[in-house]
């Protein structure tokens, strides 16, 4: 329980430490700009990383499970996953609270393609977090939990479209990101598939 507490707290650590700075009014000109970025960054990271946890289980098995350490974090990437919406959570908060709440920002959450494909992401892991129980395990089978668990492959290609469409993002940061994350993962099914 401790060491669960413990691996929380520190994915949550960055979410604390730029919403603090509300507090120390450092956020420069537009404080929810900056806030609805970095949260949305390291939701993305924070994805990545239990999608590469997933590779190591995949690709090097045999050296991942040799060290404890790893084969503990393996065993928590259902709370990892649930931590990575909650800044996903407060990457829309800060959206919302970018555009002053008006009635425009929820507008062009359906006419404005990044958003469209933002949003339609956001959705499908809300649905995944939900179901990210052991009661939802239990209600569906674990067949079918984990065909529904998959869909946050759509959510990778969304999320990617919904970055590189953004004004004025940094697109060779992103795109580096972006492009070893879909050669590992491409790598992977590869694998399977030929297993």
């Amino acid at each position: 329980m401790k060491k669960k507490i413990f691996l929380i707290l520190a994915t949550l650590a960055p979410l604390i430490y730029w919403v603090s700075h509300i507090f120390w009014g450092d956020l420069g000109a537009d404080p929810a700009k900056k806030l609805n970025h970095q949260m949305g960054e390291w939701g993305l990271y924070l994805l990545l990383l239990n999608s590469a946890i997933g590779w190591g289980l995949v690709i090097i098995k045999k050296t991942f499970i040799q060290f404890p350490v790893l084969r503990w974090i393996a065993t928590q990437r259902r709370e990892i996953g649930i931590v990575s919406f909650v800044y996903l959570i407060a990457h829309f908060v800060f959206y919302a609270a970018m555009e002053s709440f008006e009635p425009q920002a929820w507008i062009q959450l359906y006419t404005k393609t990044y958003l469209i494909l933002g949003l339609t992401a956001w959705i499908i892991l809300l649905s995944l977090t939900m179901t990210s129980n052991d009661f939802s395990v239990k209600k569906l089978s674990m067949r079918i939990w984990k065909r529904w668990h998959r869909l946050v492959y759509v959510c990778y290609f969304l999320i990617c479209a919904h970055v590189m469409l953004i004004e004025k993002t940094d697109l060779i940061k992103y795109g580096s990101i972006f492009l070893v994350f879909f050669a590992l993962q491409g790598y992977r099914f590869v694998r399977n598939w030929k297993n």
